[in-house]
């Protein structure tokens, strides 16, 4: 990676495209209005990441680090916890239910950890913070 700026740009622009193609595919597969305002911050992310600022880099540590320790606690209550038999939860606006809920909400923590660990640790690199530093 030759630019991590740019490479993490694209990524959050990435996600954010993401997010707005997930709006569509969610009123259209489950008739539900689910409007998840993350993909503007995505957007602004990646729009100043390529711009090497470095409050950003940091905002997106300190965000993506808090994300990553919800996330922590979601997957150690949903392997650890006991969820009730009735427990009924809505990921995106999917409803998961039935006996399947907490092995559903424990790989959904898992993929969205990667998702966030990604920036956390790259960000936070040597080259990163020379990179950001030198512009």
């Amino acid at each position: 990676m030759n630019d991590i700026g740019k490479s993490m740009g694209i990524y959050f622009y990435t996600l954010g495209l993401i997010q707005i193609i997930a709006i569509f595919a969610i009123k259209h597969f489950t008739n539900n209005i689910y409007i998840d305002l993350q993909f503007l911050g995505c957007m602004v992310a990646g729009n100043f990441l390529m711009k090497h600022h470095e409050k950003t880099r940091k905002i997106v540590i300190i965000t993506c680090g808090l994300f990553i320790l919800i996330i922590i606690g979601t997957f150690l209550y949903a392997t650890f916890g006991t969820l009730p038999e009735a427990a009924s939860w809505k990921i995106m606006g999917f409803p998961i239910e039935g006996s399947n809920a907490e092995q559903y909400l424990r790989i959904s923590a898992l993929i969205a950890g990667i998702v966030y660990a990604i920036p956390f640790f790259l960000l936070r690199s040597r080259k990163a913070i020379k990179e950001f530093n030198n512009y």
